[in-house]
């Protein structure tokens, strides 16, 4: 029989870890204040453009984070994972929520089909809300863990959160700003989430407007502007509206 260690997962230190281990440790900026975390957050943000990112110290610190930012509260109920580490769980229970554990597929990811299977058993509309029958808590969020580098089915899980209560607007007419590169938007579908109905109307009257300018001819002197709004509709700075601005080289 083989004794052949097989270890969970290896690091990986093939780039510039070494340098910057370093470089922190000379400037004696080893806390949360040193300017690595700050470089780190404005790379993350500007790859994922999104106005704004947060390091945290921990990816259950994160989760934790979500939890909050998602409103889930005492007496709320989550659905989260049978196969996964704990400090996926704990979140949970730091917001004062509780974790309904739902079986897991073949890629060991929290699976859709066992998800919907408990939905429908065990939960009903109440005030356009997603409640349990049998304990009268609030379903409010799902918790997707990709095990061991397998993704987990998001839009299997997208669709469960669609039909229970979280507002969705499926976009497969991508609304093309100068906010982002043409290349990221162009010829794709967007999924929006929304809490308010008057934000997607607000989308929508965006997009109208920018219809209209193209066929009035007047869309070179509203572009812009019509970008700018577009960017503060979906939370953005100022400072972070103007940055995207001057660094698309990829237009219409």
């Amino acid at each position: 029989m083989s004794q052949q260690f097989i270890p969970l997962s290896v690091p990986n230190f093939s780039g510039n870890e070494k340098q910057y281990v370093n470089e922190a440790v000379i400037s004696e900026w080893v806390s949360t204040g040193g300017s690595k975390v700050s470089e780190f957050e404005e790379k993350i943000a500007e790859y994922t453009h999104m106005p704004r990112a947060v390091a945290c110290n921990s990816g259950t610190s994160g989760l934790h984070l979500a939890m909050l930012m998602a409103g889930v509260g005492r007496g709320d109920e989550v659905l989260a994972p049978a196969l996964t580490f704990i400090a996926a769980v704990n979140p949970i229970r730091y917001a004062g929520a509780e974790p309904v554990f739902i079986g897991c597929g073949e890629s060991l990811c929290l699976c859709p089909a066992l998800a919907g299977e408990w939905l429908a058993a065990n939960t009903e509309q109440r005030d356009g809300k997603c409640v349990n029958r049998h304990t009268g808590a609030h379903v409010k969020a799902l918790l997707a863990v990709h095990v061991f580098g397998n993704m987990a089915n998001m839009p299997g899980l997208v669709e469960l959160c669609r039909k229970y209560g979280v507002k969705l607007y499926v976009e497969d007419e991508a609304f093309l700003t100068d906010l982002f590169p043409l290349s990221l938007n162009q010829g794709k579908y967007n999924a929006l989430f929304y809490q308010e109905d008057s934000a997607l109307q607000e989308y929508l009257a965006l997009k109208g407007e920018k219809k209209a300018a193209l066929a009035q001819g007047t869309y070179g002197q509203a572009r812009r502007d019509i970008a700018w709004r577009f960017g503060k509709l979906l939370s953005y700075t100022d400072e972070g509206i103007r940055r995207l601005l001057e660094s698309n080289t990829e237009k219409e």
